[in-house]
């Protein structure tokens, strides 16, 4: 018994060699050159190549995007900033006041590096801040940018990316600070 991909693979050479016979046949009765056959066999597997190809486009990911996981900003918006100043320092790593403080600077010393040089939206500095503070200041399965991710309500290429963006904006004010 074949399996389903070997069938998928013997019907197009079949119907190669089919639409093969048939354009030799259409010539006017004369079977046409090696080199010509040749020629239009490759351009035929090049079109039936496209198809397969456009065919498995919408399967084209590993992992089932149905099944995402979900996420949600309630807890970076509302309660994050609501909540004591004990337990934000816990979380964070700073006391509310430097985050404010440092996120005041960012808003104003450092678009080049905290907003998207591509145009499209970015994150507020105030999530990438805060998602940063909260991976440096955690280790081991507390810093996983997935479970990061997770809280904040962002992917984790957005926790990977917005880390050291925000830490190389920081270190451009050392010049300003230490003197």
């Amino acid at each position: 018994m074949l399996s389903r991909l070997q069938r998928e693979i013997i019907r197009p050479r079949a119907q190669l060699r089919k639409a093969m016979l048939n354009i030799a046949v259409q010539r006017s009765g004369v079977l046409l050159p090696r080199n010509e056959t040749v020629e239009l066999g490759m351009i035929l597997v090049a079109g039936y190549t496209r198809l397969c190809l456009l065919r498995l486009l919408p399967s084209r990911y590993l992992i089932s995007r149905r099944r995402r996981i979900p996420k949600s900003t309630d807890w970076r918006d509302r309660v994050l900033h609501g909540l004591p100043p004990l337990f934000f320092r816990a979380l964070l790593r700073v006391k509310k006041r430097t985050f404010d403080y440092l996120r005041a600077r960012l808003d104003l010393t450092s678009t080049d590096l905290v907003y998207s040089k591509s145009g499209r939206p970015q994150l507020s500095v105030a999530v990438q801040l805060s998602t940063s503070l909260y991976r440096l200041g955690h280790y081991g399965n507390g810093a996983s940018g997935i479970l990061i991710a997770q809280r904040f309500g962002v992917s984790s290429g957005t926790v990977i990316n917005a880390t050291p963006r925000a830490l190389s904006a920081v270190l451009r004010w050392e010049a300003d600070e230490i003197q």
